[in-house]
């Protein structure tokens, strides 16, 4: 059986990852979009929920950095009550970088349940309410992640 992974790519986990089918063999390594993972795999279910897990890990690391920022900006610092960070600071770095990893799950999953429609994928979600709880609640907070993430970076 193959060995189907997930990596970030600068051991950081808030910064990029992805799926990667036999890490670190110097012949058979590739790399996996989310689809090819359920297509590879014997497991849809295991390939989801293990998406899922990674997009909440993600999701969770991007809020509690939201949430230090958050507590330790003082009340004067506020713009209307909201905590606002130029981009250009070196505190939006870490924020876009959690930004752009919330995109990419999202995407990746997004991408493999469209593409996965009447097949295997849909069937494993239509059957198992528990599972399709799971991937809509982590997609639901990822992207109220990235809205909170956007809302905090100032764009002007």
């Amino acid at each position: 059986m193959a060995r189907i992974e997930w990596r970030y790519v600068d051991d950081s986990q808030i910064g990029l990852g992805s799926w990667f089918l036999e890490h670190g063999d110097p012949e058979l390594e590739r790399q996996l979009t989310l689809t090819q993972v359920v297509a590879t795999s014997d497991d849809p279910v295991w390939c989801v929920r293990e998406h899922a897990r990674v997009t909440v890990d993600i999701t969770t690391r991007v809020q509690e950095l939201l949430s230090d920022i958050e507590s330790a900006f003082p009340e004067s610092a506020k713009v209307a009550g909201e905590v606002v960070i130029d981009r250009d600071s070196p505190m939006a770095e870490s924020l876009i970088r959690g930004h752009i990893a919330l995109q990419n799950v999202v995407v990746l999953l997004v991408d493999a349940l469209v593409e996965c429609r009447k097949g295997r994928l849909e069937m494993a979600l239509y059957n198992d309410k528990a599972l399709s709880s799971e991937v809509l609640m982590a997609l639901a907070e990822a992207i109220n992640a990235q809205m909170w993430v956007a809302a905090t970076l100032r764009s002007d």
